[in-house]
């Protein structure tokens, strides 16, 4: 059996609660303790994603622990409510709030312009599809060729503008993400790839479809 993730959420200033739904039961809800007392008291265990065992894949396979270092305040509260499809833009404002016992690794983290975020879907269990159509296209692609919520292994990954710190938190531009996001890692965004080499794949000819137009065609 293969663990997708396993997530040690322990933090003094947050806690989480489980949705009784047999269908959820790897949703992972964030919430502020009511009252300081109650956060100290609060110690739950790991949690752990329902193991997955698929054709082909070795037990043996190792398993990797992470811990959250922050959480997500976003406008939104539901995956529909998140911009999709081609043309979408994310322009939505939020914040990062990061744990006060990670506070300290955000020294100088304001002088970029820019955020690669690492986060988790913690809302959106895998069953085993390798193969999907994604809300851009009309035509099936490969999971690892999409950014589809559901994966094997649930992360997910937003460039983001940074606005500015407030101590431990990080006022943002662009964000995609649900609020009560766990965030695994942060890092300043640098490409050093020139524009024109990069490649849009089969979103490219998705957007060439989509206006009207096929791939090859001289339509403006």
């Amino acid at each position: 059996m293969i663990s997708a993730l396993s997530l040690n959420t322990h933090t003094a200033s947050w806690w989480r609660r489980f949705e009784d739904d047999p269908g959820r039961k790897d949703t992972v809800r964030w919430k502020p303790p009511n009252t300081a007392d109650q956060a100290d008291r609060l110690t739950p265990p790991p949690i752990r994603r329902q193991d997955v065992n698929l054709p082909g894949m070795s037990t043996e396979t190792p398993t990797f622990t992470f811990r959250p270092i922050g959480i997500v305040h976003s406008p939104y509260a539901t995956a529909q409510e998140v911009p999709k499809g081609l043309g979408a833009e994310h322009r939505a404002e939020g914040t990062i709030e990061i744990f006060p016992e990670f506070a300290d690794g955000l020294l100088d983290i304001e002088g970029f312009s820019h955020l690669f975020v690492l986060w988790v879907f913690d809302r959106s269990p895998w069953t085993g599809e390798l193969v999907g159509t994604p809300p851009t296209d009309d035509r099936p692609h490969g999971v690892f060729a999409t950014r589809s919520p559901r994966r094997p292994n649930p992360l997910g990954l937003t460039v983001v503008e940074l606005l500015r710190r407030e101590g431990g938190i990080l006022h943002l531009r662009g964000v995609d993400m649900l609020d009560g996001t766990p965030v695994l890692d942060l890092k300043p965004y640098l490409s050093g790839i020139p524009a024109e080499q990069l490649r849009r794949g089969w979103l490219a000819a998705a957007e060439e479809r989509a206006a009207g137009a096929t791939p090859g065609s001289t339509q403006p």
